[in-house]
């Protein structure tokens, strides 16, 4: 899981621009670049082989001769093409964050997402590696719409941890207070797998009434409930799956709606 703070007073931040990192875009045009150059070295080759065979042998054996390097230019073509479009999305892509809300310019599934329009997100982070030495880290966020699918984005992104602590500073102070007032009307709060109410918190469907709450912890990406004598009952989720699950943590270390 992303470090998170926690902290649902975060200060706001003015206006940012988020782009593709750098070294993606290398990756993209160069494997743009590489593809390119093999398609032509296989259509030249395809089309000697064409030549030769029809001046050799005839136009009987001329397709047998030439179809597998053509086809191979082709398909490297291709490769090259798509390849080329995405390094061009890759520089011009443009995330932007400002008090009004998030503007995404990528060529598919393009949003400009209002605050109020915004429940929450959802932060996941995976390391891969061997024997405990971490090789490579990759972290997702989305962005969770009152309405429509949920906004992705990737480790891609420039600076994806303060794009997340900026979303958040924007989003939690409001929700907070929406849960408040909420709670405070004896209604019930989903957080996916997480539902909190006056008199109890549900995870993963089993009952906790707050009085058997003993602690809550979030590590290792995973939200833990522990329960019962001595917190021995422990009761956990992916973290990933909470929504806000910053939030949820807070609500459920305050205690403060216990009733």
């Amino acid at each position: 899981m992303m470090e998170q703070t926690g902290d649902s007073t975060l200060p706001k931040t003015e206006k940012k621009a988020f782009r593709i990192r750098r070294r993606y875009v290398r990756v993209y045009t160069g494997v743009a670049v590489m593809a390119g150059l093999l398609a032509v070295i296989a259509i030249i080759w395809g089309i000697w082989n064409w030549f030769y065979a029809f001046s050799h042998y005839g136009p009987i054996v001329v397709w047998k001769w030439s179809a597998g390097p053509l086809w191979v230019g082709f398909v490297l073509g291709i490769i090259a093409l798509v390849s080329a479009l995405v390094s061009i999305h890759a520089r011009r892509h443009l995330v932007v964050v400002h008090s009004a809300g998030v503007d995404d310019n990528r060529w598919w599934r393009r949003c400009h997402l209002k605050w109020e329009e915004v429940v929450g997100i959802r932060t996941n982070s995976e390391q891969f590696g061997l024997s405990g030495v971490a090789f490579s880290r990759r972290a997702t966020v989305w962005l969770v719409p009152i309405r429509g699918r949920s906004v992705r984005f990737s480790t891609a992104l420039e600076g994806l941890e303060d794009f997340t602590e900026m979303i958040k500073s924007y989003l939690y102070p409001g929700l907070l207070v929406q849960y408040r007032d909420s709670l405070g009307q004896d209604q019930i709060l989903e957080f996916g797998p997480v539902q909190i109410t006056k008199r109890e918190i549900v995870i993963a469907g089993t009952h906790i009434q707050w009085d058997q709450v003993v602690r809550v912890e979030l590590e290792k990406g995973r939200l833990t409930i522990y329960s019962g004598d001595e917190g021995r009952t422990k009761h956990s989720v992916a973290a990933k799956k909470v929504l806000n699950v910053d939030l949820v943590l807070q609500l459920i270390q305050n205690m403060e709606f216990k009733s």
